[in-house]
């Protein structure tokens, strides 16, 4: 019996080398393949579809700064009356919503006609001193064409209370008389809804809990569905260099890393244009996706296979070591017995099968002769 096993052992064990070994190897080469392949291709797709967004937002900019450029060539701000010219500016904020305010004021700043009607009368950088800067560039340039934008950015906005519904942004461009000399500055401030909307159907591209933000050149968190991010606060993966790195270049990519929580994640990042004749934004859409969330088709096929594999090994084993019992080792088992049985009692009436062809069949056709 110790033979018995001892052979059948011997062959199980190669069975399972033969059969065992490249299997695992196989394996691990098609999921190494499989997985580079699947993070090439995801990150590919979810880049494109940031990209789409991110040129949605960037529409959106240069939309408004065409807006103001054809709103400031009217000739109403020239032939109209001061209450002619407040109803046309009520009339374009009624019809377009992402408007929150239009404000004529004349080269000395004094607001002439505006929607928000508390303005009229008082010097606008006075009482919006973020405009002051543009406002002068705007008289300055006077050429007709040439608009300025706010950044998005608002470094009073900090804090846990910053909510992304205060910010703005604030096209200006100069109005010009009958001589080309400037009259005035027309002001549009822009609402970020219609941003917002854009940067949430970026985050329906992401997978997984993680988030999509818009932010500055500075890295800090503009607009973003993330309802624990700070806005007008760092993001939360500033800190690490493979990201930090990308937001600081122009262009366009993606990057695997173990994020600010621990977790393994793919962010897509596209960089956005530069917007107005000051060419202000300069902005990053970053879009983060859980890297297990993303890989678990992957996950799912290779526990099919490894489980697929299991069963061939089992199923395989088994079948040799029936094989192995039935045509090896049970017959040779059975000749030894009898060649020991010849040794010790002498026995020569012994016949072993020896028919079929075969080298056992040789073998017993060789010991009967010997017999």
């Amino acid at each position: 019996m110790g033979r018995k096993m001892k052979i059948v052992t011997k062959l199980m064990i190669g069975t399972v080398c033969l059969i065992g070994i490249p299997s695992i190897v196989i394996m691990i080469m098609v999921y190494q393949a499989m997985t580079q392949q699947f993070e090439t291709s995801m990150g590919r797709a979810i880049t494109q579809g940031v990209q789409q967004t991110a040129t949605a937002i960037d529409d959106f900019a240069k939309n408004r700064i065409s807006d103001i450029d054809a709103f400031s060539d009217s000739p109403i701000f020239r032939l109209e009356s001061n209450d002619v010219i407040n109803d046309h500016l009520d009339s374009i904020v009624d019809a377009y919503a992402f408007y929150d305010a239009l404000t004529y004021a004349n080269p000395d700043g004094v607001v002439i006609a505006s929607t928000d009607k508390g303005l009229i009368g008082k010097v606008l950088y006075d009482e919006q001193p973020d405009t002051k800067d543009a406002f002068m560039k705007a008289l300055k340039t006077a050429d007709g064409d040439s608009v300025f934008m706010s950044d998005l950015s608002d470094p009073t906005l900090t804090g846990k209370n910053a909510r992304q519904n205060d910010l703005d942004m604030e096209v200006l461009s100069d109005v010009s008389g009958p001589d080309g000399k400037p009259i005035g500055v027309l002001l549009g401030v822009v609402n970020v809804t219609k941003m917002i909307e854009i940067v949430a159907f970026a985050d329906d591209i992401t997978v997984g809990d993680e988030s999509a933000y818009l932010v500055d050149k500075n890295g800090l968190v503009m607009i973003t569905p993330d309802r624990y991010a700070s806005i007008m606060g760092p993001h939360k993966d500033l800190a690490i260099p493979s990201l930090s790195k990308q937001l600081g270049m122009d262009g366009n990519g993606y990057k695997i890393y173990i994020n600010a929580d621990g977790i393994k994640v793919l962010t897509s990042y596209v960089d956005l244009s530069e917007y107005g004749y000051d060419a202000v934004g300069d902005w990053s859409l970053i879009a983060t996706s859980v890297y297990d969330d993303i890989m678990a088709p992957v996950y799912d096929l290779m526990e099919t296979l490894v489980y697929a594999v299991i069963i061939m090994m089992v199923i395989l084993i088994s079948l040799g070591f029936y094989l192995t019992r039935t045509s090896i080792s049970n017959p040779v088992s059975n000749f030894i017995n009898q060649i020991n049985s010849l040794a010790q009692d002498k026995n020569l009436t012994i016949q072993l099968p020896s028919k079929g062809k075969g080298d056992l069949a040789d073998l017993g056709k060789s010991f009967n002769q010997f017999a």
